[in-house]
């Protein structure tokens, strides 16, 4: 009974000794095992140094198009921005320079892969992107593939003798869903001998090496795809995990992997084959990839029809998710407890989700068998396919003892690390207390049974995924049953998430795994984007640095939040004592005297809103032509005193006037009011923006000449609901400022005082509206640009939801993603009740989501207030600012509103919304785009500017330094601000609500003197917050302080709640008497 055997008969053996001997025995292996572990390991840092040295990876910043997500990649390869082709050749490129130093690839199918990205953009060029979106929702992407999953017509080797010559006939059910959705295969890569090791080698590819330290495995089996992706080499992979094998890899690897509910991804065409064992219940095919966002897309493409028990596409906000944790599977003889690292890096997420404000709890629940309760389920996987057999039938099967034996030697065929977890199969098979077998699996069913009932659909535990970075090559051997953290989480059917969270000292990746209830992966993947925002997620490997420099470059971070609060006390100090000093300069070259004043107003057609004068228009009591004629009259007589205009258009606008007349006599006028709402009614462009064939200067020297050769989206729709086109209105250079002056045009003066600035970006709008010379017109927000010069100029100016209106045109950040999701593009007007029109018509397709039209009083909207952000950095409010804000909170009282004062920490809005808006990226004032290779240094420019020499404008340089240095906020605590941003933004949205406003300052004065804004940026805090939040939010103006400047208030509702901002601007305006001339 004691024969050889290729099974090797140990449940044979385990019926000859007792129990009580087969416990001992067990434990003395372990013993073993840690005994082994400690005396071998100095042998094997030994090894590594000799065989496999540590070799810096080629720099990755030889294309941006490998940092780009997959899901970003996808829809800029439909809309053409990007070409598939030039993505796979660029991959194509990384893999050649780094496969030498990891090997990582079984086959690669490069030409073929080529010829797929060429088709796919044909396809792009030829169907409608809608279309390809939904039907081909990865076209043009490319992918990897573990070897383990067939992939027609590449290698399926298994890594082992016998299959040296097999291929893949056809593709595996989880590879052929991810081909039919347009993904381009690169390659097959390395896996161990039939998946059987948690280290990457076998005899057909070898071994593969750690990008972030070769004298380290990538873990196994899907080791080969989680090199490719640590070292930037692929964006995404498609894997299995049967006890780790998708997590471990990832986490040594630094990338995110996903282990799915079990049978919600179909393992047909998944070798080796499990059906006939437990494995198949332990088995799940997975995605893994180097950015958070990309695992719900994935996952849902996936899971094809079962991904609707998913509900990918309905997320979990992370504050309605209960977190638990656990550190260690428990005291257990068998188990291995995190090293010291890890417990810090551990403790460093608990922490984070404490100061989130999300109460992490442990886990109560006994877990303290769980390494038993793994060795117990491995007896599920006793009849997993004998690696050693012939599957033509030809070759007799070899003993499994005697190929151990031969292995050290190097005399086997097979590696030693797959025969081994064959061994460890069979040993725990038979000499696991197998009276006791029933007892750990009723047990475990009681543990299962707990873990649903307490994470249920809304709850998620943090779990080690092993106890240790990346193992040194062999290292295994002594650690297998360290790998009961991710086996156990297969054997209980959970979905779980690697996610990487930051590096040891010697620069190897560290994370955690995120669990969650059956079905309830979307926990783990909102989990994973909240983290990979707090800890910064994956990284390239030249860009961990060591714990010297590391610790160099904390110190740099900590200087650069330190320049910045120091700029700030410096500037709020020159606030206070410059005020004489710009009474003095502003007085002697901004004279207000007389003959500076404004001529009144002399044609009562100035006084119409849009909508009344567009009715009239159409029902020909008014003449378009008209209304055109006394608009240039009147900007004919103020511009010599604001300086607004960058171009005008006159000539070509009373034509359009004369048409639109004659139209208004052809075409009922109910018709004409559902296609052309504005007909015939004048409005004017911020020269940003873009109007065909009118100057785009963007206010540089650099561009003077530059003239638009089309219209920005937005002007676009404007012109196609009848509005006649004025002029092209004054900004600072490249927007970059808070006053309107630039070398081209020069200095816009506010119509209320020609002393005082009128505002940025949109200071040209807001200077025509102020005085009465412009209806309404089109303004761009992305830190105020809108309020600031509304409230300087004493009129109406909204902020939409993000991404509502199209910023598409807008110059700079014509079509940039990231710049969308704080520029906004929004109206400018004198008359409230012209609002909601103008929005609905600027925002297009997207209106539906405003419900702009539907009728709403103000009566029905709650009303909360915040008077003052209080902070050492922050302008406090000026007495007149102050006052005519509780003017406005009183009102509300006294009509029996119901109004409440908003606790809101707005201490850090400053870091908050710098930590947003520099993510946007730098648009250098200094190159030339006719000359790519022209690009003075910001530096020196700003040095030439200081004594009057530079081209160009010293507000632009220092911008463009901000945002070029991002903010001076160091990357931590830049995720950090970003994280309370979020905080902030959720306490809003719930407070708000659907039928909530909050009334807060638009600024802390009125409006600045010239020149003025150097030393009152802090106070801009007010309106930056909420582009760095999304938050739509209305300027509206309040009458007049005794000085004569405009004053106002600011309305902010949730996210696509705009109408309720307008809804209350026009009660305010009723109440106040909104836009008041300027005297």
């Amino acid at each position: 009974n004691l024969e050889f055997s290729p099974y090797l008969s140990l449940h044979t053996i385990s019926e000859v000794f007792s129990h009580t001997e087969m416990n001992i025995f067990l434990r003395f292996c372990i013993l073993w095992m840690k005994f082994t572990g400690i005396l071998v390991y100095p042998f094997l840092v030994i090894y590594g140094a000799i065989f496999t040295p540590k070799k810096s990876l080629p720099s990755f910043a030889n294309s941006d198009l490998l940092t780009i997500p997959v899901t970003d990649l996808a829809g800029k390869i439909r809309r053409g921005e990007v070409k598939s082709e030039a993505v796979v050749k660029a991959y194509i490129n990384r893999l050649e320079a780094v496969n030498p130093l990891i090997n990582a690839i079984v086959e690669n199918g490069f030409d073929r892969a080529v010829e797929m990205a060429k088709i796919a953009d044909k396809r792009c060029s030829e169907m409608d992107e809608a279309v390809l979106a939904e039907k081909y929702p990865l076209l043009g992407v490319p992918v990897t593939i573990k070897e383990c999953l067939k992939a027609a017509g590449f290698p399926l080797t298994m890594g082992n003798f016998w299959r040296k010559d097999f291929r893949s006939e056809e593709n595996s059910e989880a590879v052929q869903v991810i081909l039919n959705a347009g993904a381009i295969p690169l390659l097959v890569s390395n896996a161990p001998e039939f998946c059987y090791s948690w280290e990457t080698n076998n005899f057909i590819t070898g071994r593969t090496l750690n990008p972030y330290d070769q004298r380290r495995t990538p873990g196994g089996s899907s080791g080969g795809e989680g090199a490719l992706l640590g070292a930037g080499a692929s964006l995404f992979g498609i894997a299995a995990d049967t006890a780790g094998s998708i997590r471990c890899p990832a986490m040594y690897n630094g990338v995110f992997g996903h282990k799915p509910t079990p049978g919600v991804i179909p393992l047909e065409g998944t070798l080796p084959d499990l059906s006939k064992t437990s494995g198949n219940e332990y088995t799940s095919v997975g995605p893994m990839c180097r950015y958070a966002k990309d695992l719900p897309l994935l996952m849902k493409i996936m899971a094809g029809s079962k991904a609707i028990h998913l509900k990918l596409d309905d997320p979990v906000p992370i504050e309605q998710i209960k977190i638990f944790y656990k550190k260690a599977v428990g005291s257990s003889f068998f188990t291995i407890p995190p090293t010291r690292y890890f417990s810090r890096t551990f403790d460093e997420v608990i922490q984070h989700f404490s100061d989130f404000g999300m109460r992490p709890m442990p886990l109560d629940v006994d877990m303290s068998d769980a390494p038993e309760y793994v060795i117990a389920g491995s007896a599920g996987l006793r009849d997993i396919p004998n690696l050693m057999e012939d599957p033509t039938g030809i070759q007799k099967t070899p003993y499994l003892i005697w190929e151990m034996l031969k292995a050290p030697f190097g005399c086997s065929r097979f590696t030693f690390a797959s025969m081994y977890l064959m061994f460890l199969v069979r040993m725990a098979t038979s000499f696991i207390f197998r009276r006791n077998n029933p007892k750990y699996l009723k047990k475990f069913e009681q543990l299962r049974t707990d873990l649903v009932s307490k994470l249920s659909t809304n709850g998620v535990f943090i779990f080690p995924v092993t106890p240790k970075p990346a193992l040194r090559h062999h290292e295994y051997y002594t650690m297998w049953y360290g790998m009961s953290y991710t086996f156990l989480i297969n054997m209980l059917g959970f979905p779980a998430t690697s996610i990487p969270i930051g590096f040891t000292a010697d620069g190897l990746p560290v994370g955690i795994q995120v669990v969650a209830g059956p079905y309830q992966d979307r926990l783990c993947f909102s989990v994973a984007h909240h983290l990979e925002r707090a800890f910064g997620g994956w990284k390239p490997p030249n860009a961990v640095k060591s714990s010297s420099e590391d610790q160099q470059i904390v110190l740099v971070e900590i200087m650069k939040e330190y320049i910045l609060k120091l700029l700030l006390i410096i500037l709020k100090t020159c606030y206070y004592i410059s005020d004489p000093f710009y009474r003095i300069y502003v007085g002697l070259f901004y004279s207000r005297n007389a003959k500076n004043r404004l001529p009144k107003f002399s044609n009562k057609l100035l006084e119409i809103p849009a909508i009344d004068l567009a009715d009239k228009i159409r029902s020909q009591e008014i003449k378009s032509e008209d209304a055109v004629a006394a608009y240039i009259e009147r900007i004919g007589a103020v511009n010599p005193f604001i300086n607004a205009i960058v171009e005008s258009g006159f000539p070509q606008a009373l034509t359009l006037a004369k048409k639109a007349d004659k139209m208004c006599q052809e075409t009922p006028a109910e018709e004409l009011k559902l296609t052309y709402p504005l007909l015939g009614v004048p409005f004017t462009v911020k020269e940003s923006c873009r109007l065909r064939n009118f100057l785009c200067t963007q206010g540089s020297l650099l561009r003077a000449k530059y003239r638009s050769t089309e219209n920005g989206e937005v002007v676009g729709r404007l012109l196609d609901a009848g509005a006649i086109p004025l002029l092209v209105s004054n900004t600072p250079e490249f927007c970059f400022n808070w006053e309107s002056f630039n070398y081209v045009t020069g200095r816009t003066l506010n119509p209320y005082n020609a002393q005082r600035s009128s505002g940025g970006s949109s200071g040209g709008e807001g200077a025509l509206l102020g005085s009465g010379a412009s209806l309404f017109g089109v303004g761009s927000d992305i830190a105020g640009s809108i309020r600031i010069p509304s409230l300087f100029n004493g009129v109406f100016g909204h902020k939409p939801t993000r991404r509502v209106v199209s910023i598409t045109g807008h110059a700079p950040f014509p079509r940039d993603p990231i710049g969308a999701d704080y520029l906004v593009i929004g109206p400018m007007c004198r008359y409230a009740k012209d609002l909601p029109l103008l929005l609905h018509i600027m925002a297009g397709p997207n209106a539906a989501q405003l419900n702009l039209l539907e009728p709403i009083s103000w009566k029905d909207i709650k009303v909360f207030h915040f008077e003052e952000i209080k902070g050492p950095l922050i302008v406090p409010l000026t007495e007149d600012t102050r006052t005519n804000f509780r003017r406005v909170v009183h009102h509300f009282e006294e009509i029996g509103s119901r109004t409440t004062p908003l606790n809101l920490d707005l201490t850090k809005a400053i870091e908050i919304s710098l930590s947003h808006l520099t993510n946007v990226p730098a648009v250098y004032v200094t190159s030339d785009p006719l000359n790519p290779d022209f690009c003075k240094s910001i530096y020196w420019e700003l040095l030439l500017s200081m004594i009057g020499k530079s081209q160009f404008t010293f507000a632009a340089l220092v911008f463009n330094l901000i945002v070029d240095q991002k903010g001076f906020i160091g990357e931590r605590d830049n995720l950090r601000y970003r994280m309370l941003g979020d905080q902030i933004k959720s306490h809003l949205i719930d407070v708000l609500g659907t039928d909530g406003v909050l009334v807060i300052p638009t600024c802390s004065t009125t409006a600045w003197r010239h020149y003025e804004y150097a030393v009152n940026l802090s106070s801009l805090a007010y309106v930056i917050i909420f582009n760095a939040l999304g938050l739509p939010s209305t300027h509206v103006p309040t009458g007049l302080s005794p000085d004569g400047l405009p004053m106002g208030v600011q309305v902010v509702a949730a996210p696509h709640q705009d109408r309720l901002c307008l809804a209350m601007a026009k009660h305010l305006e009723e109440a106040f008497g909104g836009w008041t001339p300027p005297p």
